[in-house]
């Protein structure tokens, strides 16, 4: 069964967790909580994605993030596998060191991002690693208390408090949302609308490209149907190719093209650099 797909929509905040594998260390020493944040700081500078709070634990992490243009996705992948690497070449090991897919809760309402932030920051007083938060040092608290420099480019929270009676139930939480109800069921219809939005289209790009794809068969006396049933001898390879290329120049996607020809993206890409390669020659 396939898994549900992570949320991952721009211009919202995110709590983000990551685990060690079947809840193992991922952290040995100061040293490796050291290389994660300057691998953190590293990937903060390739993706638009901002840090507002982090704590690091023995076995798991915490971050908030806000996320603009690029994937969430894509920057949580950049983080744990580089670090990943770094692991497993210190102490020798092979395999996974995280444990599958990190958490991440979406936030819906702004109102909890200050709780958010204390609850992240009160991790290592709670797990008994430290009585006062201000005896950690891999976490983001000095900066939000006093503006100390905490190796990472961290963003502050407007309005902050400093606050230690922080309790689990300080937000309400639904599967993958961090909100009220009122919040989570409004989100829900919107995502709907998002989802209908994205297979419409979609549509909309068939069609135009099934258009446009008609219009240069048109010229060799084909049709789309004998694009997918002939056996493509050498002529007919260079025509596809090049009808490949101009569909891609036009502005449709590999998907786009993949689709309509009814093959994987990988082929498209390959055709793609078939084309560029003959012109070298």
């Amino acid at each position: 069964m396939a898994r549900k797909a992570r949320l991952d929509i721009k211009d919202h905040y995110y709590h983000i967790i990551g685990r060690g594998q079947r809840k193992n260390p991922i952290f040995f020493s100061p040293a490796d909580k050291l290389s994660f944040l300057i691998i953190l700081v590293k990937t903060l500078l390739e993706y638009d994605i901002k840090l507002y709070a982090f704590c690091l634990m023995t076995n798991h992490f915490h971050l908030l993030v806000y996320r603009s243009n690029d994937s969430l996705y894509k920057f949580m992948l950049s983080l744990n596998s580089r670090y990943a690497i770094y692991f497993n070449k210190k102490y020798g090991t092979v395999g996974h060191v995280f444990q599958g897919r990190y958490k991440s809760y979406i936030v819906l309402n702004e109102k909890y991002l200050l709780n958010i932030v204390q609850y992240i920051h009160m991790n290592p007083v709670k797990a008994g690693m430290v009585k006062n938060l201000e005896d950690y040092k891999f976490s983001s608290y000095l900066f939000y208390k006093n503006g100390t420099n905490v190796g990472v480019p961290v963003k502050r929270i407007d309005n902050y408090e400093d606050e230690k009676n922080i309790h689990d139930s300080y937000f309400e939480t639904y599967k993958d949302a961090i909100g009220n109800e009122e919040n989570y069921n409004l989100f829900e219809k919107r995502k709907k609308t998002i989802s209908k939005g994205k297979f419409s289209e979609r549509r909309k790009r068939t069609s135009n490209i099934n258009k446009d794809l008609e219009g240069f068969l048109n010229k060799y006396g084909l049709t789309i149907i004998d694009l997918k049933s002939i056996k493509w001898n050498r002529t007919y390879s260079n025509m596809q190719r090049k009808i490949v290329k101009e569909l891609f120049i036009m502005g449709y996607s590999r998907s786009d093209i993949a689709r309509v020809f009814e093959r994987a993206n990988s082929w498209v890409t390959k055709v793609l650099k078939q084309v560029d390669e003959n012109k070298k020659k």
